[in-house]
């Protein structure tokens, strides 16, 4: 049942929504139609502003090429060209045209091209403005050897079919050089003109206009929020804000106005603006922009206005209604509050009562309407019984309040509470008589007002990072020892301790502070007194003697004897006090070394209580580490010196061994004798827990626990020195896991670092077992001549001394090679490895431990190219050869500085036209002294000493220059390949560098390819697939060298993005055996592969006739080999080009763009 306030509010509510509901309508629909007006005028503004941009474009390339075709220069050079031979005259007239149009040119932003014709269709001048945003915009002609035929261009044939004072202009497309689109990207129209003298035709003159200047006319134009949109006849975007949407027929994508706007039908569309609405924007569309220049193509306007203005405008409007119908309920809610008096009076007593709350008295309570049973009632009842609530709750909060201020005003410790910005919330008078100040000078007052310098400045900077840094919380409910600042400035010491505490989601700090400065004072009285010991108690008894002699003389000076001698007590006392509280140990024994006396740090370092351990003696502690010699010596110094420090191990009661740092003094009486013996002792566990810590991690290697290459080096020292006096030998292993870094690369440098953990332990197994070489025969005399150590990475070493002989030594790395060969089950992969093991032996391969491993290590990089898995003992030719390698990486680095190296190209011919595709590049080493020097004999040098990243670098910008002018020279576009390493490839400066390399020679992206092994992909697929993607956005062709020698891993072969696939001459070279059918089997197999991934083929090492005819059969798509050519010289590779051009070798095979 509705009360009757709830039915008087229910009727005006329905009333005033009603009335404002259609008021708000009508005034909404006028509101939108305004809106949409405007809108339309605002398009209309800047569509006709636009058109007449456009137009005008148009009307002043129509005029300048005009003018340019009646400019007597012009018609002067065309004329002479027609009619006369080149001559010194005409070359002279060239060059002042060229720099006419230039001049010309640089007037006119709007172009950035200028060429004449001849009437044949051939270039006979081109002057062109550089398209680099970024720098001065730079105007030149082109040389006579770069001008081309455009007979066959469809402008050109139309243009020479006009009549004078005709002009033609193209629709717009993006520039094109040598039939490829210029980058970057310049869309133009081209305007041309015929120019005649006397009815004569003496060519065309052709103006490029510069669309992209449009464009920034027509951005400039636009609002910020409105965007422009500019399209030809056939739906191209011209103008798009995104760059990549533009041209599609010329980019090869789709996309065109009815892909990105499908409700705009074009045949719909008249001459005037068309008005659409999608997603929210208003667009506005134009048919024809330039109705006045009937010779240009039609180009159509749209524009598009941001709909989230309007939106927001609407909102705006539907809250500023809500707002009045809000405004009217209100105003309803009020006029019941006039109407009805019976219930406004309890409302007021109601009100009244509560603004007496929490405690003041109120004498209208008996008016409420307590026994009323509408509302009113239950709401008078409800306040009544909340009233009483709240008074006993404001008298608990009293009585809280008032223990609070007796316990903070009694106190003797200052209290302070802090915000997080430092400034002071409260203070207890202990705090205001510490510091001086009264609480109203404090209170709101930043708390580094208490501190000195330089705390008072960083207060706030400490404050702000201990909020912000979790590490500096150690000071929260600790105590700690600060300085403060009296109010008259001067300094006194405080005990502070600070907790942390929130109220209400707000951080404030208590701080409690005691001043210390009577104890500071007792402390340095403590230490006076210590340090005066000795000499009251010298005084004492001096003293003592003289008050003896004289006391008969003087009952006075008696008494004063006995004060000093209570003075001097009080001194002994206060030491002991001191004795007592130091943080070390200290134990005082009698002449008998039975003790008398600990302090609490002995009892609390030792576990033995005062009343266990006095009475015992010292020994009890003994913990049977020190022989009877050690104390003998001990004792021996101690009764000799008067005093004995050493590091000693002793026993703790719970028989825990300990060691610790030792002092002991021996004390004597008046008469000089032993007395006492006084030691004091700390507990050095932790730092001897350092020592052995920092021992090992200066030793043994982190990984495998193994000795590192510094203990090696003193162990086999040792072991050289014991061979000399014994005259036995000493053999040194040095061990390589072969293919250790496939096994990174593919499982990871976890499953690597478990198999060389597993490598250590064999390791060290087959070593303990040894038992036929050496003469040791205790565990100790074995560790010292039996040695295996990690060298980093995957290398290990091995040192064996103490032997008689080598006879069983080749047994013993047999063995230890079978062992190692076992496999290891790591991630669930059985893993199994080789090892390259190199073996020097002392004294006949060296006398010192630099000489052994430097042979050794000769000895195992031998072992590693006769073919992995072997051992190999060192011979002097290995040292011969290793210092034949030396001095070639040596030569290397200065033939590099002196451009020793030369490039030679072997031709890549089409499998079926026998058309030359392009080369590939094959660097050579023109040695001053030992002639033309292969690959194979310092490609691996250059690969272990980084010569090859500079070496590389070389190859790429020298390639790609040579193929820049062959295409040039023979008017083609060959592609040139170019062999990357691995170390060039993980180059972090790899892309960049052959960026550089193409812009340098001018030659475009698509004319080089990068030829990169399997091996090298694999490595770190993600990183391969990221950098080969890198590369490919440039343009840039990639190819797999050496495929089906590796991995040959389809699933990794389906990820990367890979143009070309080459087929390694291995296969092709066994060809020509019998039992050949496998070898063609996966060749076919290839081919078929890289057709279905959409890939080209290249077979290389084609060197006979029967080798090309089975290639040609299975439709490999391009051929390589000595068959047609072996690798020439950068001359002698122009030579065959020219031959295989002019047709004049027709032994040769065809060249092709």
């Amino acid at each position: 049942m509705f009360g009757i306030t709830a039915r008087i509010t229910l009727i005006f509510t329905l009333m005033a929504a009603v009335i404002i509901g259609l008021s708000a309508y009508g005034y909404y629909s006028n509101f939108q139609a305004l809106v949409n007006q405007t809108l339309y005028s605002r398009a209309e503004q800047q569509l006709s502003l636009a058109s007449q941009e456009i137009q005008s474009t148009f009307e002043n390339a129509h005029r300048d090429t005009h003018l340019l075709t009646h400019t007597p220069e012009v018609i002067r050079y065309l004329n002479l060209v027609k009619h006369g031979p080149v001559n010194q005259n005409s070359t002279g007239n060239h060059e002042r045209l060229a720099s006419f149009l230039e001049a010309y040119l640089e007037e006119r932003y709007q172009y950035f091209q200028i060429r004449l014709i001849s009437p044949q269709g051939r270039e006979l001048i081109k002057v062109e403005s550089s398209p680099s945003p970024d720098t001065p915009r730079k105007i030149f002609t082109y040389p006579q050897s770069q001008l081309q035929d455009k007979s066959h261009r469809k402008y050109v044939l139309e243009s020479l079919q006009l009549g004078e004072h005709q002009s033609y202009a193209s629709v717009a497309s993006l520039n094109r050089e040598q039939q490829n689109i210029s980058v970057p990207l310049r869309p133009t129209i081209r305007v041309a003109m015929p120019v005649y003298l006397k009815k004569q035709l003496l060519g065309l003159a052709v103006i490029n206009l510069e669309l992209n200047t449009l464009f920034s006319q027509l951005k400039k134009q636009q609002r910020t929020d409105d965007l422009f949109y500019l399209i030809d006849e056939s739906g191209n975007f011209l103008m798009h804000p995104e760059p990549d949407k533009r041209f599609a027929s010329e980019l090869g994508h789709t996309h065109k106005l009815r892909s990105e706007f499908e409700h705009i039908d074009l045949s719909r569309i008249s001459d005037d603006i068309s008005t659409f609405t999608i997603n929210g924007n208003y667009q506005y569309f134009q048919r024809d922009t330039a109705k006045a220049s009937s010779y240009f193509p039609k180009l159509m306007l749209l524009l598009e206005i941001n709909g989230t203005p309007i939106k927001a405008a609407f909102g705006q409007m539907q809250d500023m209604v809500m707002l009045i119908t809000l405004l009217s309920v209100i105003a309803c809610f009020l006029l019941v509050f006039v109407l009805s008096g019976r219930i406004v009076q309890p409302l007021t007593l109601l009100a009244s009562a509560m603004a007496h709350l929490p405690g003041a008295p109120f004498k209208g309570d008996t008016l409420l309407p307590v026994n009323r049973k509408d509302e009113l009632g239950i709401l008078s009842r409800a306040f009544v019984e909340m009233k009483n609530e709240i008074s006993k709750q404001h008298h608990m909060l009293s009585v809280r309040k008032q223990r609070f201020q007796a316990i903070t005003e009694n106190i003797l410790d200052g209290i302070v509470i802090i915000d997080t910005q430092g400034l002071v919330q409260f203070c207890n008078p202990a705090l205001e008589s510490l510091f001086g100040y009264t609480k109203e000078e404090l209170l709101g007052k930043n708390i580094n007002k208490l501190m000195p310098e330089p705390y008072h400045h960083l207060h706030n900077s400490y404050l702000e990072q201990f909020l912000n840094d979790n590490t500096s919380r150690k000071v929260i409910c600790n105590t700690r020892e600060v300085e403060a600042q009296h109010c008259d400035g001067r300094l006194f010491p405080v005990e502070l301790s600070v907790t942390q505490f929130n109220i209400d989601g707000e951080i404030l700090f208590i701080g409690t502070l005691r001043d210390i400065t009577q104890r500071k004072k007792t402390a340095q009285d403590l230490n006076e007194a210590n340090q005066l010991l000795r000499s009251a108690q010298a005084r004492l008894e001096e003293q003592v003697a003289i008050r003896t002699r004289e006391l008969d003389q003087s009952n006075k000076a008696l008494l004063q004897e006995i004060e000093e001698h209570k003075k001097a007590q009080e001194a002994l006392k206060l030491n002991y006090q001191v004795i007592r509280s130091t943080s070390e140990a200290v134990v005082v024994t009698d002449a008998n070394n039975v003790i008398v006396e600990v302090n609490d740090a002995y009892t609390k370092i030792t576990g033995y209580s005062r009343e266990e351990i006095i009475g015992a003696t010292p020994s009890r502690l003994q913990s049977g580490r020190h022989n009877k010699e050690f104390y003998a010596q001990m004792w021996s110094q101690l009764l000799r010196e008067g005093c004995w420090k050493g590091e000693i191990w002793d026993r703790r009661k719970g028989g825990e061994i300990f060691p610790k740092w030792l002092t002991i003094n021996i004390v004597k009486n008046d008469v000089g004798e032993i007395s006492h013996y006084v030691g004091v002792f700390s507990d050095i566990s932790d730092l001897k827990q350092q020592e052995a810590e920092l021992e090992k991690l200066a030793h043994f290697d982190p990984l495998t626990q193994l000795p590192n290459r510094l203990l090696f080096k003193e162990r086999v020292e040792q072991k050289l020195l014991r061979a000399a006096r014994n005259g036995d030998k000493v053999a040194l292993m040095f061990l390589d896991l072969d293919h250790f870094k496939h096994i990174n690369d593919s499982l990871g440098h976890e499953a690597g670092d478990l198999l060389l953990i597993e490598i250590s332990k064999r390791l060290e197994t087959q070593i303990r077992d040894i038992d036929t070489l050496s003469r040791q025969t205790t565990e100790q005399d074995i560790s010292l001549s039996r040695t295996v150590a990690r060298q980093g990475g995957d290398e290990f070493t091995i040192a064996l001394g103490d032997l008689h002989s080598l006879s069983g030594l080749v047994d013993v790395i047999e063995r230890m090679q079978a062992l190692l060969q076992k496999p290891v089950h790591i991630k669930g992969h059985d893993i199994s490895v080789n090892t390259s093991i190199g073996i020097a032996v002392y004294p006949q391969d060296g006398l010192s431990y630099e000489e052994l491993t430097r042979h050794a290590d000769a000895a195992m990089y031998r072992s590693k190219e006769a073919g992995r898995g072997n051992f190999l003992f060192f011979t002097e030719q290995m040292n011969v050869e290793a210092h034949k390698r030396l001095k070639l990486e040596t030569e290397m680095r200065k033939s590099l500085s002196n451009n020793h190296f030369q490039l030679f190209y072997q031709p890549k011919l089409e499998s079926g036209q026998q058309n030359v595709m392009g080369m590939e590049a094959l660097v050579r080493w023109q040695h001053p002294e030992q002639g033309l020097i292969p690959p194979t004999d310092f490609i691996g040098i250059a690969e272990d000493t980084g010569l090859i990243i500079p070496l590389g670098e070389w190859i790429l910008h020298t390639a790609c220059l040579n193929c820049a002018t062959w295409n040039q020279q023979q008017n083609t576009e060959l592609q040139v390949a170019v062999n990357i390493s691995a170390k060039q490839f993980n180059d972090p400066k790899f892309v960049s560098k052959v960026t550089a390399a193409l812009q340098n020679a001018n030659l475009p992206a698509h004319c080089l390819e990068l030829e990169i092994t399997e091996r090298v992909f694999i490595r770190n697929i993600n990183d391969s697939i990221t950098i080969v993607n890198q590369l490919r956005d440039l343009g840039i062709k990639i190819a797999m060298d050496d495929f089906g020698t590796g991995y040959s891993s389809l699933s990794y072969l389906r990820q990367l993005p890979i143009d070309t696939l080459k087929i390694d001459r291995s296969f092709i070279v066994q060809l020509n055996r019998q039992d050949s059918a496998a070898d063609r089997a996966i060749i076919k197999a290839i081919i078929q592969l890289g057709w279905n991934l959409k890939m080209k083929i290249v077979a290389e090492g084609i060197e006979t006739s029967a080798h090309d005819e089975l290639l040609k059969s299975l439709k490999c798509d391009m051929l390589q080999g000595y068959f047609y050519s072996k690798p020439l010289a950068g001359e002698h590779f122009t030579a065959y080009l020219n031959d295989v051009l002019s047709g004049e070798n027709t032994d040769q095979p065809l060249l092709t763009n």
